[in-house]
């Protein structure tokens, strides 16, 4: 309700003087020469939304959808906006709208990629910032698969941090933030003011940026690495850091980008290469990661990390039987918890429950704040996977009602309810950290009504109950609504601390299990289910 009224009250403010922002028209139009084959997907809610999280500048979405663009509507500023405008009248309404910039987007998705356009303008008409195919290049690409399935959700929002990371820091970079714009924080609605930032360049940069994640703003962080690299882009130590602190933020993508550059600068490096597959993973690009890796092996770097890398790039791709193997040598080497839960993954998928359960005991033996990085591994894996199986229980629901193939559909409905039970069972077994206390728990009931909504499309297939269909239905979208809450939650969690402070914790703990430290433990009533 709060986030409402602040929302209902911005859009007040915009019409008067006496709050002056800078203000985005974000506009989809329809990808210019779409492919028969070819279908258009709308990015432009989503790069709104983060634009916004810079709180730079106030966006407005060219929709009907969008709570200001409507006032515009409602009020006669706009009359009957056609859905996908072209330039001219691009111009007209910013211009009727006082907008100081303007952003156009196109994508399109065809076959196993999503190809995007954006190009961001003075409203005067000079373009400031583009991302487009270059001569002699072809057009800049993002898969939309990860281990063979669909992922359409993380490609997207993949899209919109990075060209939104690029735009405030690039065209956007000397505009102030503006404390007024900050999101409003669930558990305390104050803005404290916002920590001066300076250029700083060398181990200063590094020291600040240390500072500024100890407060809690890693984007002023990104913003001082991202200044100090502009003052010596050939330093490769920097790069680094700023690839770690954006792989924090969830921006795979752009850490992958840094991370490469790195590793470029650095080629007779090792290691580096090794944190660029890291990375590369990270942003779901396993075969780019393979690329790293090989590079790191081919000057002579050995060790548990490799070992691990390439047990997750296999693990992406689908073929357990060598992550296992590689799972194995890394974590005889080093019991590193991102090895054991990977292992854990692979074993529940194989149906191995016992070894999966030994995996994650193993990972308890590791310190702490390791454990911590072992369980944002783990959910990461947990929430692609479920993103893949949701999206191809949705698809296969109308297969099953035509009848056609039904051997065919059968299978595949079976392979999805042990992939979705599985999962359920390696989310039961983890101990969160305490700041995820809250949405663990939700994430684990939506786990297993994801698991519950596939055991429905399985019983569907097999006797071709029009009832038993609707029931899935209804269940699969409980769950996928269910999963996106708790993403959202997850992430409110990361940017402001733990949710609802006054909430009993050990009442929490008790629906959890043990969670006397934080990371990865065995959540006991999981176990004796098991």
């Amino acid at each position: 309700m709060r986030l409402r009224t602040a929302l209902v009250a911005l859009g007040c403010c915009l019409t008067s003087i006496s709050f002056a922002v800078t203000k985005v028209l974000v506009v989809q139009q329809k990808y210019k020469d779409l492919p028969d084959e070819a279908v258009d997907i709308q990015i432009a809610s989503d790069l709104s939304g983060e634009l916004k999280k810079g709180a730079k500048v106030v966006t407005i979405v060219w929709s009907a959808a969008d709570d200001l663009f409507r006032s515009y509507i409602n009020d006669g500023t706009l009359v009957d906006p056609p859905e996908y405008p072209d330039n001219d009248q691009i111009r007209d309404v910013a211009k009727k709208l006082g907008v100081e910039y303007i952003l156009i987007v196109q994508a399109m998705r065809q076959d196993k990629n999503v190809y995007p356009r954006g190009w961001f303008y003075k409203a005067g008409g000079k373009e400031i910032w583009s991302y487009q195919e270059k001569k002699g290049e072809g057009s800049p690409s993002f898969s939309v698969e990860i281990g063979g399935s669909v992922d359409m959700a993380s490609v997207i929002d993949s899209i919109a941090k990075t060209w939104a990371i690029q735009i405030n820091s690039g065209p956007l970079k000397d505009l102030k933030v503006d404390p007024r714009l900050r999101p409003i924080d669930p558990i305390d609605d104050t803005n404290a003011p916002l920590p001066e930032v300076t250029s700083s360049t060398g181990e200063e940069a590094l020291k600040r940026a240390d500072e500024l994640i100890a407060q809690g703003r890693p984007d002023l962080a990104i913003l001082i690495l991202k200044d100090a690299i502009d003052q010596n882009p050939s330093e490769p130590t920097r790069r680094l850091k700023l690839a770690e602190l954006l792989s924090k933020q969830g921006l795979h993508l752009l850490s992958a980008s840094e991370a490469r550059r790195a590793a470029l600068l650095s080629p007779d490096n090792p290691e580096v290469w090794l944190s660029a597959a890291r990375a590369e993973i990270l942003a779901g690009r396993p075969e780019v990661a393979k690329n790293d890796v090989n590079e790191g092996l081919a000057r002579g770097v050995t060790g548990a990390k490799a070992k691990r890398l390439l047990g997750d790039i296999h693990l992406m791709n689908g073929d357990l039987e060598k992550a296992e193997t590689n799972y194995r040598e890394s974590f005889k080497l080093e019991a590193a918890p991102e090895t054991a839960l990977g292992a854990a993954i692979v074993f529940a998928l194989q149906g191995k429950t016992a070894d999966a359960v030994g995996m994650i005991k193993a990972a308890e033996m590791v310190d702490e704040a390791k454990r911590s990085e072992g369980y944002a591994f783990a959910i990461q894996m947990i929430d692609r996977t479920a993103d893949a199986t949701g999206q191809a229980l949705r698809d296969l629901i109308p297969m099953i009602r035509l009848g056609e193939n039904r051997e065919a559909s059968e299978a595949q409905a079976l392979d999805f309810s042990r992939q979705a039970a599985a999962f359920a069972d390696i989310l039961t077994l983890l101990s969160p950290p305490k700041v995820h206390l809250r949405s663990h728990v939700r994430r684990d009931l939506a786990q297993k009504l994801l698991a519950q909504s596939a055991a429905e499309v399985l019983a569907f297939a097999r006797t071709g109950d029009p009832g038993m269909g609707g029931e899935a239905t209804i269940s699969l979208g409980e769950a996928l609504y269910s999963l996106q809450a708790v993403r959202e939650l997850h992430r409110l969690e990361l940017e402001f601390g733990m949710i609802d402070p006054g909430q009993d914790a050990e009442e929490v703990e008790e629906n959890v299990g043990d969670n006397s430290g934080v990371g990865v433990g065995v959540r006991n009533p999981g176990v004796d289910a098991l």
